[in-house]
């Protein structure tokens, strides 16, 4: 059994929980803005990209495949911002949720994901597939490989996959898309599993 909290400590320890709440999602901000910023990196490198790919004199071939690569991490960077806000949304499904519902018992506390579960699985719900929301960036890397074998196939002269150099990056190109699913597929699964908390939170 345990110990009954005095109406002092119970709010000592609920102003406790209210810090940690703001701090978790101060971090989630912060998160948000790196997400915005890495987006926002994107059009002007491919500008950069394209600037060099008319007028330098670097083998096409590596500026291709370090472009492509280049891109790649960035999508690695984007999944794992992603995975690290639902990981603090997991803590305070998993965790900080069931700490403070101890001590107010009579009325309900953060709504907001609760809110938002219940929408997903409704019939009205305006989000786009979010049950395919991680999944875009390993999406587009993949479509991309055939593309590649097609272009080297009908395009005469593509220097693409030729050479040591060609085909070196087209096998790291893989090996890195192999990992985006490997990274997309580990985050949609803590969003599950919060999602699951929340619902078993609100008794569904």
């Amino acid at each position: 059994m345990e110990p009954t909290l005095s109406e002092e400590n119970a709010t000592r320890l609920i102003n406790l929980h209210a810090v940690e709440y703001q701090t978790l999602t101060t971090r989630c901000t912060y998160w948000i803005a790196l997400h915005v910023a890495l987006i926002s990196l994107i059009p002007v490198y491919l500008t950069a990209v394209m600037f060099l790919w008319t007028s330098s004199p670097i083998d096409r071939r590596l500026l291709f495949w370090a472009s492509v690569i280049i891109l790649e991490t960035v999508g690695l960077i984007y999944l794992h911002i992603q995975g690290e806000q639902y990981v603090v949304v997991l803590y305070i499904e998993k965790i900080l949720r069931p700490a403070v519902t101890k001590i107010i018992t009579q009325y309900p506390i953060w709504g907001y994901e609760p809110f938002l579960v219940q929408l997903r699985s409704s019939a009205t719900n305006p989000q786009f597939i979010p049950a395919l929301w991680e999944f875009p960036i390993a999406v587009v890397a993949t479509l991309f490989v055939p593309t590649i074998l097609l272009h080297s196939y009908i395009q005469k002269g593509s220097v693409i996959l030729s050479g040591s150099i060609g085909w070196g990056g087209f096998i790291l190109y893989i090996f890195f898309v192999v990992f985006i699913w490997w990274k997309s597929i580990t985050v949609r699964h803590i969003r599950l599993e919060f999602s699951e908390e929340v619902r078993r939170s609100i008794g569904r």
